[in-house]
């Protein structure tokens, strides 16, 4: 689409030709986009409409392979939080988990004000108060 095409572009000349920057920038992209990603940003450089930069160019397979393998890794670690916090893929799920942090967002300020005015609030002052000496 060409709000996808915008946004390689924008990525492109931001990260200056790196796929690890364009993977980040790029919403809704992953690794096994790559080859269409780079297709598309060819072609824009065959077109003239960026320039070319050594980091697109010139990338190593082995870094190609650090980036699939962190991506794997965050895929992994993604499931098995997921699994722990017991979120299924549906909308339910997730509004409760956003519901269970605002109710413990709003315990945590309420203890922090009970905190403060029992620190700060009420009771008599530290310090008495003396009558002055007349000179």
């Amino acid at each position: 689409s060409e709000e996808e095409r915008n946004d390689l572009k924008r990525a492109y000349l931001d990260g200056k030709g790196d796929m690890d920057f364009i993977l980040e920038a790029v919403p809704f992209t992953h690794t096994e986009e790559e080859p269409r990603l780079k297709d598309l940003i060819q072609g824009m450089i065959d077109e003239g409409e960026v320039p070319v930069y050594k980091a697109f160019t010139d990338e190593t397979p082995k870094k190609r392979e650090r980036r699939k393998r962190k991506w794997e890794k965050e895929a992994e670690e993604a499931a098995k939080l997921k699994e722990e916090k017991g979120l299924g893929d549906t909308d339910d799920d997730l509004k409760m988990l956003i519901q269970g942090r605002q109710q413990k967002r709003v315990q945590e300020l309420d203890s922090f004000f009970d905190t403060l005015a029992q620190k700060y609030g009420g009771g008599k002052s530290g310090t008495k108060k003396t009558a002055r000496r007349k000179k």
